[in-house]
């Protein structure tokens, strides 16, 4: 919380907004996101269209990451691990939700 003596900005309160629905986003809550930004239906169709960019990103991340090990890159098998894996069969298995 802001203190009395350093006044925020618009432009901090504008960063403050944006850094939460965009980590809101990126954790995989675009509901929750779409039920804060219920007044503005240009703003849902926004998030969802930045929503469905960081499936794409993710998707094409691990595409890369796949043909990299094939390669032989010791990183890019070193994602392989048990913990690794079993927070990817629970997020398939929740679906991206949490809450």
């Amino acid at each position: 919380m802001a203190s009395s003596k350093n006044k925020l900005t618009e432009q901090k309160l504008h960063e403050g907004v944006m850094t939460s629905i965009l980590g809101a986003i990126l954790k995989g809550r675009i509901s929750t996101v779409t039920k804060a930004l219920k007044g503005d239906p240009t703003l849902q169709k926004l998030a969802k269209d930045v929503d469905k960019a960081v499936d794409k990103l993710d998707k094409q991340l691990e595409k890369q990451r796949k043909m990299q090990a094939k390669a032989g890159n010791r990183m890019a098998q070193a994602t392989d691990d048990p913990f690794t894996k079993g927070q990817s069969d629970w997020d398939k298995k929740m679906k991206g939700k949490y809450f």
